[in-house]
């Protein structure tokens, strides 16, 4: 057979496929024309090793000259046949590798670097390949297994060049199996692998070449086995490439890092193997890890394993009525199949149960405690993990396979972790775990409501953490919701359906007992229940907040009387503790109340019911008619609410253009937000307020949409919600509804008020800021108490002018034995005599102040500001309050009494510096024989025209020593 018959081109440039008849007259392509030469085939012979005078094995350097000038040529040629020069290098390679000597032939050495490198690429990666006859292809699968058998005794070395080579070698989707494959012939590297099986099997696993190897080296061979097992149909290399890769993960010598290779290798196999009963296999591998987790052997590996495994069946369910002959096994069969052939659930449960014994069992022997991250029970994973793993595979099992965990083995899991936890850590896993399930698996309804109810609540709230009041919230909306107690609300909210609640009284206790990352997480979740309430019980909403209003203050006032009894300084720390988190409940309940009241309020909380800090509203209007734009200024007050200042603006137009939109400095107010006061949404001095009427929608707003929370409304605002709120604008205020707000309902117990009072001022006793300020915020939050707006009143209400009795009553109103009581009483006169909203008709106001003057209400508070005893009791942030407070109302009547001199002295009332004072605070003005003039200069006139009836007390007009001890206070 001669060269030339043997020569062979890629294609032509016509694109068509050369064939081995058109060879001699076609012309091909430099760079692609490849030339073999083949001889007659001779049987391969043993190569005997010689020595130079140096000692060093003497390779057949003319052959590895002649194959480096072959395979280097642009028209290159590589001789694959028995008698080429490759192949003679290849068996002298093997023998010297076999007798481990070939690291001593630097010839050897660069064969196997450059010309053997070269040589294979050619052969299995060409464009050329496609073209050869079949007994090249012969040949180089002769020369391939040689190559193999090199690769063998070379696996224990560092050798990167021939683990490249390999890779595409036993590639079945390179050029050279591609185009053997459309061919007769079953030279394909896939089954006759068994030289190269024998050698890995009993050269792979040696510890000191895989220890000792880089990771890109690990992989690599990995790969190569991991291809080889991939691609036999028979089973021989997979099966003993898997057995293989499993005793690398149980050998404890083995670092985690190689094991995890030989795993990841070991699912690859299993998963894409071309084994024609690979299902079968996967299962008996199960099986296989199943008795070892049975035993308490490699159980963390085993579970891993398994749960990968698993996930290569599909998740689809099949109709019950398919034949599984056709179809092959889902994931849920598998898990059904686990759980009738090895009780699966139950042997995971009592595998954990049983390793936190032996850890308990061990802690207590050694008497030694390592951290948990450090306690290596088996040398390979830590506590955590060794919890974690068990916990994940079992979440999967009952989540994958529609599982419940039954009642029997969710107490041992909580009793193992929860009450008996070898460290803090586990509880913590357990808390997480419990979640978890609940989220994504669920409990039977019987099964969720005992293990609560027995098992949960009966886990001391001290120790709970915040992971732990996840598993509580959780539990707490499942079990009631099951129950009928809770309805479904977006976002995981529940409306209370019920009030007898299971796990309510459970919950208090947590607030009280907790840490204060449960305390507060508690009081969230108790403020979530009593603040979205279903609308069946709409006609029990005010009855409901009764009950809640009552059950706060009767445990107040259980751990209030605790005080009374001598204990330690820590059990008292705990009662005031106890004190703040109700205070706290109470104060979150009403604000969050309050904040969801999106209706106009005729009694309004004390803190936004007198006149706040003067702002200028810069109106431009868009009239929508003709595009006319009407710009104008309007003084207010941070205290004004945005559905004021909407229903001013639809009062100046009276138009019915369409919906009316609010821009506050360029921000959108929505309808929903007019309960809120300018200081809650923008603080500055002028505001900037673009309005404009848009077009209404013709979309209609439904019942879920309208009872939204405030939040979500903000999020999911429509054209069709401000039409909605547009029509309620000139609405009267809904009191029936009103009434049933929790601050409403609380205004009508004084005791409530009386007992705030005092625990605030226990707060000032004990220099506790938050018990005394948070009492003061739940004032704060509710409307003046009724009794102490009528005491005021009953004390300037005489018709004994400038009696002494009128006075004394006054002192005892200002100048109570309580600091809060103070300061209450000082608000009440703040409220009463510059409200927020000033009715129509100014003459209640007008008679308040010309009452006030007249019985020595302004003698009182100079009297304060001056004579320093009064305040003595006070605490330093209480006596600021005061002093702001007495501040904010002599500016106003000092302002009244300059007025009310200049008529005295028949002088003008117009004064332009006492209108610079007035134009600087919020005022309103008020109608005098139609002509609007400010209240303050009316009040004056009023106070002239009455002089003689209702005389003002000399004590009142600013004397020396008042000058000076304004000075003193404004300095300090």
């Amino acid at each position: 057979m001669t060269a030339k018959e043997d020569l062979v081109e890629p294609t032509v440039s016509n694109g068509q496929q050369t064939t081995t008849d058109t060879i001699d007259q076609q012309q091909t392509p430099l760079d692609y024309q490849t030339s073999i030469t083949i001889e007659n085939e001779s049987e391969e012979g043993e190569v005997e090793i010689t020595y130079d005078e140096n000692g060093e094995p003497k390779f057949p350097l003319d052959d590895l000259l002649k194959l480096e000038e072959q395979v280097s040529r642009v028209r290159w040629i590589v001789p694959v046949l028995p008698d080429g020069e490759l192949i003679k290098c290849l068996r002298t390679a093997v023998c010297f590798a076999r007798e481990k000597v070939d690291t001593k032939s630097e010839s050897c050495q660069r064969f196997i670097r450059d010309s053997l490198v070269t040589s294979f690429t050619k052969i299995f990666c060409d464009e050329a390949v496609g073209g050869w006859k079949n007994d090249i292809y012969i040949a180089i699968y002769n020369n391939a297994m040689l190559f193999i058998q090199l690769c063998a005794f070379k696996i224990d070395d560092d050798c990167f060049p021939l683990l490249d080579v390999l890779s595409f070698v036993m590639n079945p989707t390179g050029r050279y199996h591609q185009a053997n494959h459309n061919r007769t012939s079953l030279y394909h590297l896939k089954n006759d692998v068994e030289p190269y099986a024998a050698a890995m099997e009993y050269r792979f696993p040696q510890r000191e070449s895989w220890t000792k190897a880089s990771k890109k080296q690990r992989e690599k061979l990995l790969e190569l086995i991991r291809r080889l097992a991939e691609d036999d149909k028979e089973g021989l290399m997979a099966n003993k490439v898997l057995e293989l890769l499993w005793n690398i993960s149980h050998d404890k010598l083995f670092p985690n890092e190689i094991i995890d290779q030989a795993l990841a290798a070991h699912l690859k196999i299993l998963d894409y193997s071309c084994l024609p009963e690979k299902e079968k296999t996967k299962l008996s591998w199960i099986d296989r890890m199943m008795e070892e987790v049975k035993q308490d052997q490699h159980v963390i590996i085993s579970l891993k394993q398994m749960r990968e495994i698993c996930t290569q069946f599909s998740d689809h369910a099949y109709m019950h009525n398919m034949s599984r002959i056709s179809y092959p096994l889902n994931r849920i069969s598998l898990i059904d199949r686990l759980e009738d052939k090895h009780k699966i659930t139950r042997v995971i449960t009592e595998n954990l149960c049983h390793y936190m014994e032996n850890t308990r069992n061990c802690r207590e022997e050694t008497k030694k405690i390592l951290p948990p991250e450090d306690y290596y029970p088996d040398g390979r994973f830590n506590h955590n993990q060794q919890i974690n793993e068990r916990l994940v595979f079992l979440k999967f099992i009952l989540k994958e396979g529609r599982m419940n965990l039954c009642f029997d083995f969710t107490k041992m899991l909580w009793i193992t972790l929860a009450e008996q936890p070898v460290y803090p850590s586990d509880r913590e896993q357990c808390f997480r775990w419990f979640a978890e399930i609940i989220d994504e698996v669920g409990f039977d309804f019987k099964t969720g409501k005992d293990f609560f109810q027995n098992h949960f609540m009966k886990l001391e709230p001290h120790l709970l953490t915040d992971l732990g009041m996840n598993c509580f919230d959780r539990f707490f909306k499942s079990v009631n919701a099951q129950l009928n107690k809770f309805l479904p609300k977006r976002r995981s909210m529940r409306l209370i359906n019920d009030e007898d609640l299971v796990g309510i009284e459970y919950l208090w206790k947590l607030i009280l007992n907790g840490s204060d990352i449960v305390a507060n997480r508690g009081i969230q979740l108790i403020k979530e229940v009593y603040t979205n309430i279903s609308p069946s019980l709409k006609n029990d909403i005010k009855r409901i907040h009764q009950t809640f209003l009552s059950e706060c203050f009767k445990r107040l006032r259980v751990v209030y009387d605790k005080i009374k009894s001598k204990t330690t300084q820590a059990t008292h720390q705990q009662i005031i503790n106890s004190l703040i988190r109700i205070l706290v409940v109470l104060r979150e309940y009403l604000a969050e109340c309050d904040y969801s009241y999106h209706k106009d309020r005729h009694s309004l909380p004390i803190s936004r019911a007198f006149r706040g800090r003067p702002v200028i509203l810069v109106f431009r209007v868009n009239t929508g008619q003709n595009r006319q734009i009407d710009d104008y200024e309007n003084p207010s007050h941070l205290n004004e609410t945005w559905g004021h200042i909407r229903r001013m603006i639809y009062n100046r137009y009276k138009t019915i253009y369409g919906i009316l939109e609010l821009y506050g400095n360029n921000t959108l107010i929505y309808p929903e937000d007019d309960n809120k006061t300018l200081a809650q949404t923008d603080g500055r001095d002028r505001i900037a307020i673009t309005v404009r009427w848009v077009q209404q929608t013709a979309h209609n707003v439904s019942s879920d949409e309208s009872s939204s929370s405030g939040s979500e409304m903000n999020n999911n605002i429509s054209s069709s919600v401000s039409s909605v709120h547009h029509t309620r604008i000139l609405d009267p205020i809904d009191l029936h509804t009103e009434s049933a707000l929790p601050s409403v309902i609380f205004s009508q117990k004084h005791e409530y008020y009386q007992f705030l009072i005092e625990l605030s001022d226990m707060g000032c006793k004990e220099n506790n800021i938050r018990l005394r300020d948070t009492a003061r915020q739940i004032l704060d939050l509710v409307p003046v108490d009724p009794h102490a707006n009528a005491t005021f009143i009953n004390c300037i209400a005489s018709s004994k002018p400038n009696s002494d009795e009128n006075m004394t009553r006054l002192k005892n109103y200002y100048f109570p034995s309580s600091p809060t009581q103070m300061l209450y009483n000082l608000k009440t006169t703040l409220v009463l005599l510059v409200p927020a909203i000033l009715s129509n008709d100014s003459n209640e106001i007008e008679s308040i102040y010309v009452r006030f003057l007249n019985t020595g209400g302004l003698v009182c508070l100079l009297s304060i500001l001056t004579q320093k005893q009064i305040v003595d009791q006070c605490d330093m942030k209480t006596r600021k309050s005061i002093y702001l407070i007495i501040f904010n109302i002599i500016k106003r009547v000092l302002v009244i009494l300059g007025f009310y001199q200049l008529k005295m002295s028949n002088a003008p009332i117009d004064n332009d510096p006492l209108d610079q004072i007035l134009s600087s605070m919020s005022t309103v003005t008020v109608g005098e024989n139609h002509t609007p003039i400010p209240l303050e200069k009316k009040i004056a006139l009023l106070l002239f025209k009455h002089m003689n009836d209702f005389p003002i007390p000399k004590n009142s007009f600013l004397q020396y020593n008042h000058i000076m001890d304004f000075i003193r206070l404004i300095w300090c």
